[in-house]
């Protein structure tokens, strides 16, 4: 096992900082204490062949009369806490997508140990 310490800033959920792989990269991390799975961004993310790219859902804008973009953030990847193709120690547990819902959130990619 292992300790890490964790803060809770503004008492919406606990952050610790974990070093990832063998080149031991901090990467900050939110836990989830009600979660089996411990979920990290890593450069799969950038893969266009995984996962789904979110569409913009046009907003209307009534001062033009016309549908404009939405503004919001769309991208797959709002951070990367992990390279997995430099890494020399991350193993493919193999399988399909695993999907995981987190309330608003939902994640999907492979696991690696």
């Amino acid at each position: 096992g292992f300790r890490v310490d964790l803060e809770n800033e503004d008492g919406a959920g606990y952050v610790g900082t974990i070093y990832l792989g063998s080149g031991e990269i901090p990467a900050k991390v939110l836990f989830d204490t009600g979660s089996d799975f411990l979920a990290v961004t890593s450069s799969l993310c950038l893969d266009p062949k995984l996962g789904k790219q979110e569409a913009d859902v046009p907003k209307f804008d009534s001062t033009k009369f016309e549908y404009v973009p939405s503004g919001k953030d769309l991208r797959k990847c709002k951070s990367n806490a992990y390279n997995i193709k430099e890494s020399e120690s991350a193993k493919a547990m193999g399988g399909d997508d695993e999907k995981l819902d987190y309330g608003s959130a939902k994640l999907q990619g492979k696991l690696y140990q």
